[in-house]
C-alpha cells in the first residue's frame, strides 16, 4: 500500500503550514519518516512530520489527517 502523497512529498524539506482535520495548525520544516526513529524524536514509520513546532520537538501525522497544506 502506498502511504505517500505527491503534494506533501513535493514540500519535504520546505517550511510549510499544515492544517489537520481538527483545525489545528502547525508550522515548520516538513519531513517523512521511512522507519521508526528513536534517535530523532520517536518518529513513526510512514508518517509525515514537522520539525520546529513551538509545542513539541516535532508533530507526526498521516496524509489522511491533512486538511490543508501551504508552503511559507
Amino acid at each position: 500500500m502506498n502511504r505517500r502523497d505527491l503534494k506533501l512529498d513535493s514540500l519535504i524539506g520546505k517550511k510549510v503550514r499544515v492544517v489537520l482535520f481538527d483545525d489545528s495548525s502547525y508550522e515548520g520544516i516538513l519531513g517523512f519518516s521511512e522507519e521508526f526513529s528513536e534517535k530523532y524524536g520517536y518518529k513513526k514509520p510512514n508518517y509525515y512530520y514537522i520539525d520546529g513546532t513551538t509545542d513539541d520537538n516535532n508533530i507526526c501525522f498521516r496524509k489522511t489527517h491533512v486538511k490543508q497544506t501551504k508552503a511559507i
